[in-house]
């Protein structure tokens, strides 16, 4: 697996020494320079209301509508789209 490294850092050091014309062997040293990213990654649920078929991110709050007989882990949504939270199941 690769490493997450910081998009922008990579773009600022890119403006720095330009990038124009780099060379790949230029591009690579300019990441291999790059510190990796160590994201801590919220965990969540979706809290779920059935008045009106909307699931709410426990950690943001933002709220998505489904069909009455779908939930966002029947559509593939693992993580929350606005904050990024890895979600666990539904409360």
């Amino acid at each position: 697996m690769g490493r997450l490294i910081d998009g922008d850092k990579l773009i600022e050091d890119l403006r720095r020494y330009g990038h124009e014309n780099i060379s790949v062997d230029g591009l690579e040293g300019i990441i291999a320079l790059i510190p990796s990213a160590n994201p801590e990654r919220k965990t969540g649920m979706w809290i779920e209301d059935t008045d009106d078929w909307q699931y709410e991110c426990s950690e943001c709050g933002e709220r998505y509508s489904f069909d009455a007989d779908s939930t966002p882990m029947d559509a593939g949504l693992k993580y929350c789209p606005n904050c990024g939270a890895r979600m666990e199941g539904i409360e």
